[in-house]
């Protein structure tokens, strides 16, 4: 596309804009469209890209609006759109081959890091009957050790729990017995003061 060409603004979503420039017809009557197809000379198609795509039609005059010029103008157009298309398919074409070339890389050093995974892992000795035996050993003398401190900590709280029972059901009864004997006695020894002050 040639450099003159104004630029369209990416940062923003695409928008049709109304034909501002003038086409310069002169030069369109001078292009030679049918030589350009056989030849498939893009570049030259490409010269009037801006008089195509942003040119007003509208401001000619009916000497430059005639049939062969609008004609050619088209024939124009159509040679460059084919001409983006081509360029357009060759770019999403150049990407896809970027992606699977990028997934295939990834796959094959998948591939290796597994393969040496299979490979280290097969050069390890395998444990013998007698490393077994010995590490069960060990693992059942520490479960044992284990087992019997957690066994003596209980032992320990449950005796102290059934003592402070004790101790409280103890408590609880002493002070039922008081309080039956404070109220016996202490109603008796009322009625008796009350029979002594009568006359």
């Amino acid at each position: 596309m040639p450099a003159d060409v104004k630029r369209l603004d990416h940062s923003q979503p695409f928008t049709f804009t109304a034909p501002s420039k003038k086409v310069n017809w002169k030069r369109l009557r001078q292009l030679d469209v049918a030589a350009m197809t056989a030849s498939s000379d893009a570049a030259g198609a490409m010269q009037l890209f801006e008089d195509v795509a942003h040119g007003d039609v509208e401001q000619g005059s009916i000497y430059e609006l005639s049939e062969a010029s609008l004609l050619k103008l088209l024939k124009l157009a159509q040679l460059q759109l084919q001409y983006m298309q081509y360029k357009l398919e060759e770019k999403v074409e150049a990407e896809q081959a970027v992606e699977d070339n990028t997934l295939a890389i990834a796959a094959s050093d998948i591939h290796q890091g597994l393969g040496a995974l299979h490979t280290g892992l097969a050069s390890l000795a395998p444990p013998s009957l007698g490393d077994i035996h010995q590490g069960l050993g060990a693992l059942a003398a520490d479960m044992s050790q284990l087992g019997s401190s957690r066994v003596a900590g209980l032992i320990q709280q449950v005796r102290a729990e059934e003592r402070s029972a004790a101790k409280s059901a103890l408590l609880q009864a002493i002070q039922k017995s008081k309080q039956q004997v404070d109220v016996k006695y202490g109603t008796q020894l009322q009625q008796q003061a009350g029979g002594q002050q009568e006359p």
